[in-house]
């Protein structure tokens, strides 16, 4: 049915969103270690 289309395509767009966002945060954590470190 549509609504389940639709969940699924909100549900999807959530999860990207969210992955982005902790890709970002672990890629700004690593080149402070990497700074710090070197």
């Amino acid at each position: 049915t549509g609504t389940a289309t639709i969940t699924v395509f909100v549900m999807a767009t959530i999860a990207a969103l969210f992955f982005l966002l902790v890709d970002m945060v672990l890629s700004n954590i690593v080149q402070l270690v990497l700074g710090l470190g070197g």
